[in-house]
């Protein structure tokens, strides 16, 4: 929690219907006791979602640190992946706001620049549960009291992931083709889905995947996944769920853009999981995640790996400033960025 820069926050949708929604967002452990603090505004949909229902998941993963350099796989059980499930709350004590509001500031410097009239404010995650994995062998739950006692360790330097992508962004008016760009480009994301574990708390988990190859894009998010994973057991139940990209991903660092600029691309793409029966679809999904992620070759069999896909039924995107834009999903599948890749 100490080293994340950022990561996805999960909350019931109150413009899709009850579907979990996923949003990129700045974090830090502002007081340093394994809570989370955010400096948000009033008018993110994000906030407007919590204003009906306050539970709410930040899901962390290691590859937004140092997992690329660790030569470790997204969804490599040794790149750490926490999610933090509680309820969202308005920081109303003058102290705690100005510690964390100082914590944010010092580690997000552009949050001070941000513009007044947009009902800024410092909020918290109230922690009721803590899912990790960091090992083989499945997740944990961590008791609370052994989180917050804690402390985190000091004589590591976090590393963020950032990596030439393969073409340049397009132009900030092209909304269709920026958000077929983060698809193409993004390796990994968060799969948002409805827990069955938590009594209907809108959760999230970092996940590899790929749209494609290096020489065809479909926009189409595919995934390697077992039945054993937490955030299948969910969407067996309810396969509506939220796939949540960032540019935080790719190369928002090299560019020195916080994670929650609005020109660090935030995509999420609404839907439906359901499994790739196809043949001839199942050997382009395979040939474009064993490429993009070749440790799934080696995945253990008795865990029955299939592969996956989002039905996308909503684009939501922000990209510059001005607000989110919601992009027909005809305009996102015909969407093409003048490359010398295929987009079909």
């Amino acid at each position: 929690m100490a080293q994340a820069n950022w990561g996805v926050l999960a909350t019931t949708s109150i413009h899709l219907n009850g579907t979990a929604f996923g949003n990129p967002i700045s974090v830090t452990d502002a007081l340093g006791d394994g809570t989370p603090y955010f400096y948000v505004s009033a008018m993110d949909v994000s906030m407007q979602d919590l204003v009906t229902d306050q539970r709410c998941t930040l899901s962390l993963s290691e590859a937004s640190i140092d997992c690329q350099s660790l030569q470790l796989d997204p969804e490599d059980p040794r790149c750490v992946g926490l999610s933090l499930s509680g309820m969202w709350a308005r920081v109303t004590d003058y102290t705690e706001a100005s510690k964390a509001k100082e914590a944010l500031f010092q580690r997000h410097p552009v949050m001070k620049s941000w513009p007044a009239d947009h009902s800024w404010y410092v909020a918290k995650l109230q922690i009721n549960r803590i899912w990790l994995i960091d090992w083989f062998g499945g997740a944990v739950d961590v008791p609370i009291a052994k989180y917050s006692a804690a402390k985190a360790s000091t004589d590591l330097v976090p590393v963020n992931a950032s990596r030439v992508p393969s073409r340049g962004k397009p132009f900030f008016l092209r909304k269709a083709a920026t958000a077929r760009w983060l698809a193409h480009e993004s390796t990994w994301g968060s799969i948002v889905t409805t827990s069955v574990h938590l009594n209907g708390v809108p959760w999230a988990s970092s996940t590899s995947l790929a749209d494609g190859t290096s020489e065809k894009s479909t926009g189409i998010p595919y995934f390697y996944v077992t039945p054993l994973d937490t955030s299948m057991e969910d969407l067996k139940q309810n396969p509506h769920c939220t796939v949540t990209l960032s540019e935080a991903s790719v190369d928002c660092l090299k560019k020195k853009l916080d994670p929650e600029d609005p020109r660090c691309v935030r995509l999420s793409l609404t839907g439906t999981m359901v499994d790739v029966t196809d043949a001839e679809e199942k050997s382009f999904a395979k040939e474009a995640l064993f490429s993009a992620h070749p440790v799934m070759a080696s995945w253990p069999k008795d865990h029955n790996f299939k592969f996956t896909k989002l039905n996308i039924e909503h684009v939501w995107l922000i990209n510059f400033f001005g607000g989110a834009a919601n992009i027909p999903v005809k305009e996102y599948f015909a969407a093409e960025s003048g490359s010398n890749i295929a987009f079909v």
